[in-house]
């Protein structure tokens, strides 16, 4: 079944064709038909290598590219690395969260498209409800079967009743919303605090 972009997406991808239509209609780009075939911008899938940091409506966070594929195994070419904005002011993410990027020819920064921002990891410390300080992740990339792990990050709950927890060690899936990691599925059951 087909995914339905989220609003923030179409607002994002709203936000291309403006720079497209105005690059158009101000000459700086050739007409379609005198350059048939020339698209005026770059799109990359990448991985934030840091957490966003900044002001807020103007955080950047270091990103590595990955290389296009059907297989999560293909490697990152980690010799290129850049910046990369949300141009609609939100937050790009935290350490792992992947993406598809855009940048026009004519600036040197990179904005999000779409941000994936799911991982897998494994807790280093217990979740327990609601806490504010949430528990540290460490993130696990690779192929299946052998998966490393790769960087920390907080794990925050959003799921689990009042009084229970999810126990250090558990695999975990993260899904991130708005700058943080959730924990959305553990291999163990919430247990007792």
């Amino acid at each position: 079944m087909p995914q339905i972009p989220s609003e923030n997406t179409l607002r994002r991808l709203q936000r291309m064709l403006d720079w497209f239509e105005h690059a158009e209609r101000g000459g700086l780009l050739p007409t379609l038909k005198e350059k048939a075939g020339i698209i005026p911008f770059e799109i990359c899938r990448y991985e934030l290598t840091e957490d966003a940091s900044g002001s807020a409506g103007q955080k950047k966070a270091a990103a590595k590219l990955l290389k296009w594929g059907d297989s999560e195994a293909i490697e990152a070419d980690t010799s290129v690395v850049f910046d990369v904005a949300d141009g609609i002011g939100d937050d790009p993410g935290v350490t792992g969260d992947k993406g598809i990027a855009w940048k026009p020819h004519d600036r040197a920064e990179w904005e999000t498209i779409v941000s994936f921002g799911a991982i897998i990891g494994v807790l280093a410390a217990d979740l327990t409800y609601r806490t504010s300080t949430g528990a540290n992740v460490t993130i696990k990339t690779g192929a299946p079967g052998s998966e490393v792990g790769t960087a920390t990050v907080k794990g925050y709950d959003w799921l689990l009743a009042s009084g229970k927890k999810i126990a250090s060690g558990a695999n975990v899936i993260c899904v991130s919303v708005n700058g943080y990691h959730y924990v959305v599925a553990a291999s163990t059951c919430p247990v007792d605090v």
